[in-house]
């Protein structure tokens, strides 16, 4: 069991006074510069990229938190406690591997390298969380915590304005599979594998699981599964791209049958973990289509995140 409400034995040194880096309470200023994420080298790893991979950006997905005890309540994906995704949007990533935007704030993110196709070569499985007015930094993409940076120079990244996140697959929204990619496999892909008796006929979410790709989560014994557990991921064994759907998307046959569009919505939709549903409630209406957005950390005006004018908290 977790300790809970240690009592100390003995008196110790009062620790260092951290001066504040973010913006907000009573010494907020209107002045300051908005929050930021920089990455040094995204090469930078304690596991090698698969040979030859270029990483073209990152993606930044919003998780949302969990809004009631149930586990698997409702299952928001093919385990329990999978948890719903937002993708934000992406950045670009220099040549050097470094990145810098604009951070959303007060959301809990994680990040994903991807490569030229938008395909997901390695995936955050801890998370991300920014201050008003803070600088996130990252050496790298789950580094050593105890290697220091690797390039004295200036990343490339970090001589230009931050970029702005940008969306990828239209309107910023919930991922799930009735919204997302059912209308594309009914429109698309069923057609085309019943006509050619190749392929599955049925492409209903449970039957999508052995083509699909995602994370157990959870306490039920499915965290260390193999290809889909772990406590990170392995780059180039997750999403898309481990997929056996995102592999046979890939392939000359299937080459031009589905829309770069499509395409490019179906690799997002594996990537964040294969999802059901993008909300706790209103499971009918998800899957009737319709977005319903998350009660926690979402503001439909803002779903970005990105940070608003400060106003700052008047001294008592």
């Amino acid at each position: 069991m977790r300790l809970i409400d240690p009592i100390p034995v003995r008196p110790r040194a009062m620790p260092p006074v951290i001066p504040t880096r973010t913006n907000q309470g009573v010494d907020a200023r209107a002045d300051a510069p908005t929050a930021t994420i920089s990455v040094m080298n995204v090469y930078n790893t304690d596991q090698p990229f698969p040979p030859g991979t270029r990483i073209k950006y990152l993606r930044v997905v919003q998780q949302i938190l969990k809004e009631n005890p149930q586990m698997g309540s409702p299952m928001t994906g093919y385990q329990n406690e999978n948890m719903p995704k937002i993708p934000l949007g992406v950045v670009p990533v220099e040549e050097d591997g470094s990145a810098y935007f604009e951070a959303p704030v007060e959301r809990q993110l994680i990040f994903q390298a991807l490569d030229e196709n938008y395909m997901a070569v390695q995936s955050m499985r801890s998370v991300a969380f920014v201050h008003p007015g803070e600088q996130l930094t990252c050496l790298g993409c789950h580094e050593g915590a105890e290697k220091a940076p690797t390039k004295p120079l200036a990343p490339l990244a970090m001589k230009r304005q931050a970029s702005k996140l940008r969306p990828e697959i239209g309107p910023i929204e919930p991922v799930t599979y009735y919204r997302t990619v059912k209308p594309i496999f009914d429109a698309t892909c069923v057609p085309c594998h019943k006509k050619e008796s190749r392929g599955p006929a049925d492409m209903d979410y449970g039957k999508m699981a052995p083509y699909a790709f995602w994370f157990a989560g959870g306490m039920s014994r499915t965290t260390m599964l193999p290809i889909h557990g772990g406590s990170r991921s392995i780059p180039g064994r997750v999403g898309a791209r481990a997929s056996k759907l995102g592999q046979t998307l890939m392939a000359p046959g299937h080459k031009g049958k589905v829309s770069a569009e499509d395409l490019h919505r179906i690799i997002v939709w594996l990537d964040c973990n294969s999802l059901r549903l993008g909300a706790f409630t209103d499971e009918d209406k998800q899957m009737q289509g319709q977005l319903v957005w998350p009660k926690l950390d979402v503001d439909p005006a803002n779903p970005q995140g990105l940070e608003k004018p400060v106003r700052a908290t008047a001294r008592p």
